[in-house]
């Protein structure tokens, strides 16, 4: 086997030919489709879909032109940091797919099984996140190839096994083997390694980066070791907190944590209108820190008559509140806070820094769930402890709901900033504003993004919100925009604003979005009345039953809203009379046959014969097949050979399918038709479903048998990344609606209502269903009302309606190539990656081309 580390002592000719095997795969399957031999750079095919990546810094660096592998077999170098090198770079690309298969390519030709390893999982770690990557990660028993790729290995480590990540990252510290890192790897470690609170290993690499010379970083690299300096407990943002001198103390949250900072004018908006519901009560003095104070102060100068309460006389300290890292601050006893906004950022793809400090005690208004991995048990404890919660958005209260959290619709803190913007004399504006807008015109043009904000103190910080909302209030009448944060505030001090986000039913704007001028003022009004009846309880000193006691009094209306919202049903529901006649319409199956259902995609019926054939070569039973019939052209139907008499095609037709909803659409007559078949095949017991993209290499009869331990299907588990939430899952399917978010807002209460959080999805791409069951529990005609709602596809449906109720399927029952070596594959699966028809290196596609 070549070793890829070293080829002392060869010539030219000697070292071509004994690198000819791992090299010829490499080069095919990787490099050309990313750099040229001599590093030039060539467009890549057409990009892998794959979700966006949370892994820190782990894409490649600007390096100069590198020599050629030939050149440096030549010179007896190494050939491993080259093709990992290459490989970071495909993956950068959007290539993860094809570094996957390069790795499968190398492993057939015999090459060294670190190489390939690391190949895979630095591939995996993008496709399919910490899990499978770890499990080729762990296995590298070779220091040298963990020191080429410690940015990917560390991600998967440190997110599956941190105990162990730990030993091995003291083990390559203490050999040096950092000093050869690039510096991109050693900002990346440095992160992971203090999320996980390994912090003398952190220490050591943030020392080590910023010692490196000026030339080796660049200027952002230098400048986030040096603020990752200041998150340790020895850094500046660590230092303990000067303790307001009262009894009672209220966060104010800011927007900094050691992975990212805001630099949004909007969020600091959001606190200053938060700052608003404490300054409007005029007996309320303030203490701590002087500027703030002061800042506190001229903000009740500025609050409107109408909104000044007169509240008993009371002191309560103001301490600055890291939303995102409020675990490492030094937090004052009995510090209450507002809890809003989007929550929440992680840490360098490692953790979430909630429940909050222990000494807060929050009061959630305005919140927004928008990393539903979040919600981990711990925080969905918390969340009940201290409910209700006020939710900035319908799919939160869907979410949260979901999960047994008390929780209902408050909408934006920020329709309440016109508390502190108190008009003096006539309103004559007449500007117009561009921010962020899609579009622009005559008028100004403005960014809500602010590099400069990440200097700033945080008074500044909250002045530059009043400076941005003051001229809202004094200078523009007409204002588009696609910031949310732009666009309630404006409105809230009276602009006329056109919103025009990038995607109307982004999870962001459920409640917000197309309101009219009597919603806002109900959304705006509730939370101002909501807050008012427990900031002077808290103020005063109330003990945490009696506050909390009054939240959910004043709260329980807004509850009662939520709870019919969440009843909502389909605005078009099937009958049992519309199911039945739709089955009637195809055929019926007689249950003696191994019925296999294909999912024939569009543009795939060419592929048909060789599934055909691989079903004959490994079966004696009688096997009939039902294609859902998508417009499938009549020669492809005509010249499909059926190798063995026990093998039968019924062709199900579906260009009459309608029901008292009106027809399907052509788009959806496929996913109907899979959804129809407990009912057409109504004298067979079982079914199993495949897709288009399968080999058989066993007897399908025995896949038919999978115990189904009493659920409708049997299933593996879904692994690909961003895809094995069900509640992400439905998330995704309701922004697909764009312009129509009032349907993706009942698309979210439906499907949230059906299950408790969370669910693992199965992929519905490969399955055993139980028939009989599935027409006990009305599974067609459930799937059906969700395809013909909504934007989803059969496997999606199949998933919201059963969420976790399925039975494991034997992995050899549907083999992915990306998974695993393939051995016991009894069913290769190429739903995901190359598939054996396409160019380059695709795992049993010699098999399949032989078929």
């Amino acid at each position: 086997m070549t070793d890829l580390f070293a080829l002392p002592g060869r010539t030219l000719r000697e070292g071509k030919r004994s690198l000819r095997k791992s090299l010829k795969p490499v080069a095919k399957a990787v490099l050309p489709t990313v750099a040229g031999i001599a590093g030039e750079t060539i467009a890549p095919r057409k990009p892998a879909r794959v979700p966006a990546a949370s892994v820190p810094a782990v894409s490649a660096e600007r390096e100069p032109a590198a020599p050629s592998i030939i050149e440096i077999v030549a010179g007896g170098g190494s050939l491993a940091p080259t093709i990992i090198r290459e490989a970071r770079s495909a993956i950068a690309a959007g290539e993860a797919q094809t570094v996957l298969s390069a790795g499968h390519s190398l492993r057939a030709s015999g090459s060294p099984v670190n190489i390939v390893r690391s190949l895979r999982g630095m591939a995996l770690l993008v496709i399919s996140g910490t899990d499978l990557a770890w499990r080729e990660f762990r296995d590298i028993d070779d220091d040298r190839i963990l020191n080429l790729c410690p940015a990917e290995y560390f991600a998967a480590a440190f997110g599956e096994a941190p105990d162990e990540a730990s030993e091995t990252l003291e083990r390559l510290l203490a050999n040096q083997g950092h000093e050869e890192w690039p510096a991109a790897a050693v900002l990346s470690v440095a992160g992971v390694a203090f999320a996980r609170n390994r912090l003398d290993a952190a220490r050591l690499l943030t020392l080590h980066g910023l010692g490196r010379p000026l030339h080796s970083l660049t200027r952002l690299q230098r400048r986030e070791l040096e603020r990752l300096q200041t998150w340790f407990p020895e850094g500046s943002r660590r230092r303990p907190l000067e303790k307001p001198q009262a009894a009672v103390n209220f966060g104010l949250l800011s927007y900094q944590q050691p992975d990212a900072w805001s630099r949004n004018v909007g969020d600091y908006i959001q606190t200053l209108s938060s700052i608003g519901h404490l300054v409007r009560h005029s007996n309320l003095e303030f203490a701590g820190d002087p500027d703030l104070v002061q800042f506190l102060e001229g903000a009740r100068s500025r609050v409107k008559d109408e909104r000044r309460l007169d509240s008993a006389k009371a002191t309560v300290g103001v301490v600055e509140t890291f939303r995102d890292a409020s675990t490492l601050q030094d937090i004052p006893e009995n510090t209450w806070a507002f809890a809003f906004g989007w929550y929440m950022h992680h840490t360098f793809g490692q953790t979430f820094n909630f429940p909050f400090h222990a000494n807060i005690r929050p009061i959630f208004i305005s919140f927004h769930v928008n990393k539903p991995d979040m919600l981990t048990p711990e925080a969905i404890d918390y969340l009940k402890a201290y409910g209700p919660v006020g939710c900035r958005d319908w799919q939160t209260v869907a979410l949260l709901r979901a999960a047994g959290v008390p929780a209902f619709f408050s909408g934006c803190m920020t329709t309440t900033v016109d508390t502190v913007f108190r008009r003096e004399g006539s309103d004559d504006r007449t500007a117009t504003a561009f921010v962020d807008a899609p579009k622009t015109g005559e008028g100004d043009i403005l960014l809500q993004t602010q590099r400069n904000m990440r200097e700033m103190s945080f008074t500044d910080k909250l002045g530059t919100a009043v400076e941005w909302v003051g001229n809202y209030h004094e200078r523009y009448r007409n204002i588009s925009t696609s910031r949310l944060h732009c666009f309630l505030p404006a409105r809230s001090v009276g602009c006329d604003v056109d919103f025009h986000p990038k995607n109307p039913s982004d999870v962001r704007f459920g409640g917000l979005i197309g309101t009219t001028p009597q919603d806002f003022d109900k959304i705006r009004q509730g939370i101002l009345d909501k807050l008012a009846a427990v900031v002077p309880l808290i103020a005063g000193g109330a003990s945490e039953d009696v506050v909390y006691a009054k939240w959910a009094e004043v709260c329980a209306p807004a509850m009662a809203e939520a709870d019919r919202f969440l009843a909502m049903k389909p605005a078009v529901e099937p009958t049992a009379e519309d199911i039945s006649g739709m089955a009637r319409s195809a055929l019926s199956s007689d249950g003696k046959a191994v019925d296999v259902v294909v999912d024939l995609r569009p543009g795939r019926a060419e592929h048909l014969q060789r599934l055909v054939n691989s079903i004959a070569a490994a079966t004696t039973a009688e096997v009939r097949l039902w294609v859902p019939d998508h417009d499938i052209p009549q020669d492809v139907k005509n010249n499909l050979r059926l190798p063995s008499p026990s093998l039968s095609v019924q062709w199900l037709s579906g260009k009459e399918l309608s029901g008292g909803f009106g027809p399907v659409s052509a788009q959806q007559r496929r996913n109907v038709l899979l959804a129809l078949v407990p009912e057409i095949l109504a004298g067979s017991s079982r079914a199993v479903y495949i897709n288009d993209a399968v080999m058989l290499r066993a007897d399908i009869a025995d896949l038919l048998r999978t115990e189904l331990g009493g659920q409708v299907v049997a299933a593996r588990d879904e692994h690909r990344k961003g895809y094995q939430s069900g509640f992400r899952l439905l998330r995704s399917i309701s922004i697909r609606h764009r312009a129509n978010h009032a349907k993706a807002m009942e698309m979210v209460a439906v499907s949230h209502a059906l299950h408790p959080f969370d669910f693992r999805v199965f992929d519905a791409s490969v399955l055993v269903m139980d028939l009989e069951a599935a027409r006990s529990a009305g599974v067609a005609r459930s799937v059906v009302g969700l395809l013909v709602n909504y934007k989803m596809d059969f496997g999606e449906a199949l998933n919201a309606v059963l969420g976790a109720a399925r039975s494991p399927l034997d992995p050899a029952w549907n083999y992915s190539p990306l998974l695993g070596d393939g051995h016991e594959a009894r069913l290769v699966n190429w739903r995901d990656g190359r598939k054996p028809w396409s160019s380059g290196y695709a795992p049993f596609a010699e098999e399949w081309r032989r078929l």
